[in-house]
């Protein structure tokens, strides 16, 4: 759910998107609040405030599979 979203600009194909993401609060049962931002060269271009449940990464994927793509992702290991 988001509770509230800022936008500032556009991110066009091509453009690499840096995301930040806090912790605002924890919601009721499983549920937590954050805060995000998004940047295109360092300039500010959306800002959202949302709410989710956390599920554990085992409910929908397979773990030890997104663990290689994450390694992959982060060019520890290649295909």
């Amino acid at each position: 759910k988001v509770a509230k979203s800022n936008f500032y600009g556009f991110a066009f194909p091509g453009d690499q998107v840096e995301l930040e993401v806090e912790l605002v609060s924890a919601g009721e049962g499983n549920t937590k609040v954050y805060r995000g931002s998004g940047f295109v060269k360092g300039k500010k271009k959306i800002i959202a405030e949302f709410e989710g449940e956390i599920i554990p990464l085992e409910d929908i994927e397979d773990t030890e599979e997104q663990k290689k793509f994450f390694k992959v992702l982060v060019r520890e290991l290649r295909k």
